[in-house]
């Protein structure tokens, strides 16, 4: 969620349900954005249990070392096989609560612990893991957190992490669970394998801390880098907590960024993002859309036109198609300018991610500086309570 990538799409609607029962498991669904046909889980030993497809009752498979393969055939059904078990057809596939790893083709094996189902819908697998949600913050806040941060830096961010997760609840369940694995909820990559002992031990110190406000979970925004200046989430989102606003971050400094993209490829991204073509004769005409008046306003979507025609994309799904071509998150804030110049589109801001709520590098610099996670959480959260899951 931070916006090292920048594509996050958040509504105050989202988070209305939040704080229901924070002692709770979440469910988060996994490799979404990859659409997997094929599964392979792998563990020391298990047991992993099967809803026949068209049948009554359950049957079981052993879970080794070489793995289990799960396929999606047909609509809803899954094919079953493993080392050692011959392939069965199932409609689910459970297991309980194991750590193990999880591999689909396109994404880096993840470690993952908690219970897993798998299932099946037009030909394709949703996996979804559920754990408890301080450990989904945990490792959320681990693979989110500013490089190098210190202790207190990353304790600020496990504690909003998990006021994320829990005001976050069922955002996304009409996909069957709660949380996506993405920067449209927080990134989670399963155990990270990256983080030292001193950074769990600072994550473990405050693991089951969240931010309240009003009685409720605070949705706890962050930012990679706000460039100096916080910027308010209701520019974006619609309406959030007032404890969100514009105001100067002192510990962020500005850094400015420039990218140059070939008007062609702009255009075909701009058209895919809109999902309309132009398709008429000679050059067009760029321009961005701002989410208030003026040039400081926030970049809320991007347009083209030519002919008579034009054609208009929301900034994340613009964001996804140039990153697509340039293979990078070349738009990285939506505080830009956009140039057009002779054959190119030049695109000039500050910041990363959305800019609004925690500045995950001003944190870092106020650890830096002896500040404790409580202060950097009252900085970026004014007015908002500690609590215990």
């Amino acid at each position: 969620m931070s916006g090292r990538a920048v594509a996050l799409v958040l509504a105050a609607s989202s988070f209305a349900a939040g704080a229901a029962a924070a002692g709770e498991p979440v469910r988060v669904g996994l490799f979404g954005l990859l659409a997997p046909k094929e599964l392979t889980l792998s563990a020391t030993a298990g047991e992993v249990r099967l809803t026949p497809a068209g049948g009554a009752g359950r049957v079981s498979m052993r879970l080794s070392g070489q793995g289990l393969h799960v396929r999606a055939v047909g609509g809803s059904r899954l094919a079953v096989w493993g080392e050692t078990a011959g392939r069965r057809l199932a409609e689910r596939l459970t297991l309980a609560r194991r750590r193990l790893e999880a591999a689909v083709a396109g994404a880096p094996a993840r470690e993952v612990d908690g219970a897993l189902t798998v299932s099946a819908a037009g030909g394709v697998l949703r996996v979804v893991l559920e754990l408890p949600a301080p450990a989904l913050a945990v490792e959320s806040a681990l693979v989110e957190r500013e490089p190098g941060a210190g202790g207190e830096a990353v304790k600020a961010q496990v504690v909003a992490c998990l006021s994320f997760v829990l005001a976050g609840r069922g955002r996304h369940a009409a996909d069957g669970f709660d949380l996506c694995d993405t920067t449209h909820c927080q990134r989670f990559a399963g155990i990270v394998q990256s983080a030292s002992a001193r950074e769990r031990a600072a994550a473990a110190a405050v693991a089951g801390l969240y931010l309240e406000l009003g009685g409720r979970p605070l949705p706890a925004f962050y930012t990679a880098e706000c460039g100096g200046k916080l910027e308010r989430p209701s520019d974006l989102w619609g309406p959030v907590p007032a404890i969100f606003r514009s105001r100067p971050d002192p510990g962020c400094v500005r850094h400015d960024w420039t990218v140059v993209i070939a008007r062609r490829d702009w255009q075909r991204a701009l058209e895919r993002a809109a999902g309309r073509r132009l398709d008429v004769p000679g050059p067009a005409a760029f321009e961005v859309k701002r989410s208030s008046e003026g040039s400081g306003g926030l970049v809320s979507a991007f347009a083209g036109s030519a002919g008579g025609r034009s054609v208009e994309a929301p900034f994340e799904a613009m964001a996804r198609e140039v990153r697509a071509v340039t293979g990078r998150w070349a738009i990285r804030s939506r505080r830009l300018a956009l140039f057009e110049e002779a054959g190119h589109v030049r695109l000039t801001g500050s910041g990363r991610g959305h800019l609004a709520g925690m500045c995950q590098a001003g944190a870092a610099r106020l650890a830096a500086q002896g500040r404790g996670f409580r202060e950097i959480l009252a900085f970026y959260y004014p007015g908002a309570g500690l609590r215990h899951a």
